[in-house]
Formats: structure tokens, C-alpha cells, sequence
């Protein structure tokens, strides 16, 4: 649970309590410019990333959201 609260905390810039698609894309855009993959790549990454952490699919990731993903990785 600690390690979910500070990850909200980082990625859920406007404090909302959830972390939209523009955050976690902010997020990971920060992360992948160490990657070697091409840009058509990491977009595809991007998409299926966010999918997998935005469990109930309404197109932001909350805690429980957050809790879920990190149960099934």
C-alpha cells in the first residue's frame, strides 16, 4: 500500500486521486526516452501499458486501479 501511495503521488499531477491517460503518458514518455524502440513502438507500448493498469476501463487509474495491476505483475 505505501509503495501505491507514492506512486499515486508522483503520477497524479493535478491530485486528483486518479491518474489520467495524459499523466501516465507524461510518465511514461519521461521513462522511455532511455529506450531503444522506435516511436511507433513505444506508442503501442504506451496503449497496452495503460490499459493493463486501467483495470475497470474508464480511461484513468485509481488506487484500487493501481492496487490491482501491481497484485498481477
Amino acid at each position: 500500500d505505501v509503495d501505491v501511495a507514492i506512486l499515486m503521488k508522483e503520477l497524479d499531477r493535478n491530485g486528483n486521486g486518479k491518474i489520467e491517460y495524459r499523466e501516465f503518458k507524461s510518465f511514461i514518455q519521461e521513462e522511455m526516452r532511455r529506450s531503444e524502440e522506435s516511436p511507433q513502438e513505444q506508442g503501442k507500448g504506451l496503449c497496452l501499458a495503460f490499459r493493463v493498469f486501467d483495470c475497470n476501463e474508464d480511461g484513468a487509474i485509481d488506487t484500487n486501479d493501481l492496487k490491482s495491476a501491481m497484485k498481477n505483475l
